[in-house]
């Protein structure tokens, strides 16, 4: 597991660049860490680099406890998840994390390319780090 993130202050935006095998328990620690560092930042745009992610595993144990994690989220100043997932493998794995982001109506969009994120990103005025 790992998960690394940067974020500008200025522009609100998150890359967060998991890595490995990832779980609800570690989007959970992520989060917490993230708001514990960060207690008021703007509305924020995140970008989910998948590349480096191996597998993702679920635990229906921690599901309603990372449903509460992104509703908190949600309220922190959430505006746009964006995955990256350039692969089948990353898309497959993105595909299965998108009704738990859907399930609780948090905005998200999926990017199959890199330059689909960046004119995304243009569009929005932000650019990846």
């Amino acid at each position: 597991m790992g998960i690394e993130y940067t974020y500008n202050d200025r522009t609100g935006l998150i890359v967060m660049q998991p890595s490995g095998t990832i779980s609800f328990d570690d989007v959970i620690e992520y989060e917490e860490m993230f708001m514990r560092d960060h207690p008021s930042p703007p509305q924020y745009v995140e970008v989910i680099r998948m590349e480096e992610v191996e597998d993702v595993v679920f635990s229906y144990s921690s599901y309603k406890a990372v449903i509460c994690a992104i509703e908190k989220w949600k309220r922190f100043g959430h505006k746009l998840t964006l995955f990256c997932a350039f692969t089948e493998k990353h898309k497959e794995m993105t595909d299965l994390l998108l009704p738990i982001f859907q399930n609780i109506d948090i905005s998200i969009q999926v990017c199959y390319s890199e330059d689909e994120l960046q004119e995304i990103l243009t569009a929005l005025n932000l650019r990846a780090s």
